[in-house]
């Protein structure tokens, strides 16, 4: 089988992460993968592990250059995959431009909520859903609200988990790496760490986290917590001036976008994920997968993630209380902190081993292929 997977970038981002770990992870050997980031972004092509049967291809420029569709037309006419992969919005209108072969399917993967601010974009994507063969949706929350925002039968959405890869038993021990981070930033190897790792854009609500952490600090316990902001975005410099603001600025680390996130993983205690909105973030898989316990908005699809009190905590989307409660909670617990991380992994285990995930989207090909739409 030879299949085409198309994304709007390499560059750092869920749908980016999720794709290297569905790729890096593909069961079938025989097959043969194409990865084509439609932007000049390639932070996360080295996610992606080397194979023979794997190309990856960055195409250079504007996302949005013609010569950049007329490629992917070019491709599908003369190498003639059986699957194109469309991971995010301005894939989905590559693949729906290009004309492709007959016999070639075409998936489209939902990996948020479908909502999109311009018309365009809203276009796009309603048209896809219409002509897509199957369309993947990351959560049940994402399934729910693409049978009710676009209108898609049954038969043709499908509800697969993103992938998460390296999956350990127990918590792995903090790396030197890890180490050498909270030295370098000033903390020390006994304050509790908070950790946010996402885009700094208004639906991840890290302003909210800021205030929360303020409030903390009215508390006499713990008096020594630290925030670690792994993440860049249109909300930076306000992000920062609004730590200035609030006093913290000896208590939040603002360290940018990195390649590697594994030993900032590592170096928090637990990770927070305040968000407004989400379809179900690899960042929070991505701290289960390193031992992390997590709090988290009760949107999307965290809850089928996330059990409170039991595998990570759930608060109500923009609560400045609840998430500071949580957090003091938490933050004096080393031992409920471990186990709620257990039990998380152990979630994650059954639901997003990448073997598992890789098995599922490949059956789904070999359906589509063989004329049916009908396994879930």
């Amino acid at each position: 089988m030879r299949i085409l997977h198309l994304i709007d970038h390499l560059g750092l981002g869920g749908a980016q992460t999720a794709l290297a770990d569905l790729v890096s992870h593909w069961p079938v050997a025989d097959d043969r993968l194409h990865v084509v980031g439609l932007g000049s972004r390639s932070e996360l092509r080295c996610r992606f592990r080397p194979s023979p049967r794997l190309e990856i291809e960055t195409l250079g420029g504007s996302r949005w250059e013609l010569a950049g569709l007329r490629h992917v037309e070019r491709l599908l006419q003369r190498t003639g995959y059986d699957i194109v992969h469309a991971h995010l919005c301005k894939s989905v209108i590559a693949g729906l431009w290009a004309r492709r072969p007959a016999k070639t399917r075409l998936v489209i993967h939902l990996h948020g909520e479908p909502r999109h601010d311009f018309a365009v974009f809203r276009w796009a994507m309603r048209l896809g859903w219409s002509r897509a063969d199957a369309v993947i949706a990351v959560s049940k929350h994402t399934a729910q609200a693409a049978r009710q925002q676009l209108h898609i039968a049954a038969p043709r959405l499908h509800q697969i988990y993103n992938p998460l890869s390296g999956l350990a038993a127990e918590r792995p021990a903090r790396s030197a790496a890890a180490w050498q981070i909270r030295r370098e930033l000033g903390i020390g190897p006994d304050c509790p760490v908070l950790g946010f790792v996402g885009r700094l854009i208004p639906i991840k609500g890290l302003g909210v986290l800021l205030r929360a952490l303020a409030d903390c600090r009215t508390q006499p316990r713990p008096d020594n917590l630290h925030l670690i902001v792994v993440g860049d975005g249109p909300l930076a410099e306000d992000l920062q001036e609004q730590t200035d603001q609030l006093g913290l600025t000896d208590r939040v680390h603002f360290v940018g976008s990195q390649t590697d996130v594994a030993p900032f993983f590592q170096a928090f205690d637990i990770a927070v994920f305040p968000s407004s909105t989400e379809g179900l973030p690899v960042a929070v898989v991505e701290a289960i997968r390193f031992g992390v316990p997590v709090i988290a908005s009760r949107v999307g699809g965290i809850p089928e993630v996330i059990q409170d009190g039991h595998s990570g905590c759930l608060i109500p989307s923009g609560d400045v209380e609840a998430l500071a409660h949580a957090i003091l909670a938490l933050a004096d617990a080393p031992q409920r902190r471990e186990e709620m991380a257990q039990t998380a992994r152990q979630t994650a285990e059954q639901h997003f081993g990448a073997e598992k995930v890789g098995h599922r989207v490949r059956e789904l090909y070999g359906q589509l292929l063989e004329g049916r739409s009908d396994i879930r």
